[in-house]
């Protein structure tokens, strides 16, 4: 086989390195008094293409960190929209890194200690596919038990949850409302 032929036969017959035919972000919601912490994972190159389109650029090299956190930032101010009260809050990239083909982000978002409500709106990638589907679990905690929050493009949210912790035990000032295994 000449050379012509073999580049040829690996250009029709090679995998592509970053093609999926899945578009979906997975993410894990924490909240604690004064933050709320989403760990979100996603395709790396719909984070790539996601980015560079946002940004007005050829291409987004996500391991190029802290400008690529700075940029994805910027990103996630627009796309992953979380309010307390009604008032949105500013996160920040608290750490980052790859598994695999997928990119992820851990978010925070201080809060104030007295919000009675907290929305979230997952609109990663919208503008990028069609069928792109964002499930955020809520992790179980003294606000409420496990749920989860799912997101498309007809139906970009926001989802509001309800901060209402249980009320302390009049016995014991102290408790807080979590239930401790017995000794």
């Amino acid at each position: 086989m000449t050379s012509t032929g073999a580049a040829l036969a690996l250009m029709f017959f090679a995998p592509s390195p970053a093609r999926h035919d899945l578009h979906v972000s997975y993410g894990r919601v924490t909240i604690e008094r004064t933050t709320v912490t989403i760990r979100l994972r996603m395709f790396t190159d719909d984070l790539s293409r996601a980015l560079a389109r946002h940004h007005e650029r050829d291409t987004v090299d996500v391991e190029a960190r802290p400008v690529a956190d700075s940029l994805a930032m910027a990103y996630l101010g627009r796309k992953l929209l979380v309010s307390a009260d009604g008032r949105p809050l500013a996160g920040r990239i608290a750490a980052a890194g790859q598994e695999d083909k997928m990119w992820w982000y851990l978010v925070e978002y201080p809060m104030a200690a007295t919000a009675a409500t907290l929305s979230i709106a997952n609109r990663i990638f919208f503008e990028l596919f069609d069928d792109q589907q964002n499930l955020l679990k809520v992790l179980p905690s003294r606000y409420g038990d496990e749920t989860s929050l799912y997101f498309v493009p007809g139906e970009p949210g926001p989802a509001t949850l309800r901060l209402t912790p249980p009320e302390p035990d009049a016995a014991n000032p102290l408790d807080l409302g979590f239930a401790m295994p017995n000794a």
